[in-house]
C-alpha cells in the first residue's frame, strides 16, 4: 500500500537474491549482521556477562533468557536486514586497532647532534600485524606515521608528540618500510626519543602490544 499510494520502495530484503545478483558483478562473499531489541534487566545483563552480582538468575531462568534472546533476534532480522558485500578477502586497515603491529630497527642507540642542526635518523619498519597502514585517507583519520615520545635525561616525558614522519606508501602485513625521522630538539642536553608508530585518531601502536624503540641522544 505505501509503494502504491506514495511511489516509495518497500520490498523485502532476501539476501540470497540479493547475492546471487551480487556475485554476478564481482562480489564473493556477504555476511549479515545479528540485530536485537531486547531489553534486559540488570540481573540478566549481569548473568549474561558471567558477572551475577546481586540477585542472581537460576540456572533454568538463564536458558529461558537465552532463547528469548535468540527468538527476539530472528523477529528484529525479519523486521530489519544489515549485510555486507565483499569483493575478495576482507583485509584489516589501520582505520582501526585490530592487526596493527610492528617491529622498529634502527642501528645503534646513542646520537649527538647540535642544537642548530636537525638530527636526521633512518628507521626500519616492519609490518608483522594483519592490517594495512593507510598513508592517504579522509581527515587523516587511520593514517599511520612515524611518531616519536621526547624524555629528558631522568626519563620524565617532555613531549608526547615530538615529531611526526610520513611513510612514502601503503604498507601490507610482512611488509617492510624504510623511513627518515626528522627530529628537532628544544634546547641543548641529553635526551631520550621513543620511536613508535601512531594511526592517526586511532591510537599508538604501543597500546596494543608494540615495543617502541628507544635511542638516546645529546644535543650540544
Amino acid at each position: 500500500m505505501e509503494m502504491k499510494n506514495y511511489g516509495v520502495l518497500e520490498n523485502d530484503i532476501d539476501v540470497m537474491e540479493i547475492f546471487a545478483l551480487a556475485k554476478e558483478v564481482g562480489f564473493s562473499r556477504a555476511s549479515c549482521k545479528l540485530l536485537n531489541n531486547m531489553e534486559l534487566t540488570l540481573q540478566e545483563y549481569n548473568r549474561l556477562r558471567d558477572n551475577p552480582g546481586e540477585g542472581t538468575l537460576a540456572p533454568a531462568e538463564t536458558g529461558a533468557l537465552e532463547k528469548n534472546i535468540l527468538s527476539n533476534i530472528r523477529q528484529t532480522m525479519t523486521d530489519k536486514t544489515i549485510f555486507f558485500l565483499y569483493n575478495g578477502d576482507f583485509l584489516p586497515d589501520s582505520r582501526g586497532h585490530d592487526g596493527l603491529s610492528h617491529v622498529i630497527h634502527i642501528e645503534g642507540s646513542e646520537f649527538e647532534t647540535s642544537l642548530a642542526e636537525p638530527l636526521n635518523v633512518d628507521v626500519t619498519i616492519s609490518n608483522n600485524g594483519t592490517a594495512r597502514w593507510l598513508t592517504d585517507n579522509v581527515y587523516g583519520v587511520g593514517v599511520v606515521n612515524l611518531g616519536t615520545h621526547l624524555y629528558d635525561e631522568g626519563g620524565n616525558l617532555l613531549a608526547l608528540d615530538f615529531s611526526r614522519n610520513a611513510l612514502a606508501a601503503d604498507v601490507l602485513p610482512h611488509q617492510e618500510v624504510r623511513t627518515t625521522a626528522v627530529l628537532q630538539f628544544p634546547s641543548r642536553g641529553m635526551f631520550t626519543v621513543a620511536f613508535d608508530l601512531v594511526s592517526e585518531g586511532v591510537s599508538w601502536f604501543e597500546i596494543f602490544g608494540s615495543e617502541p624503540k628507544a635511542v638516546r641522544v645529546r644535543v650540544t
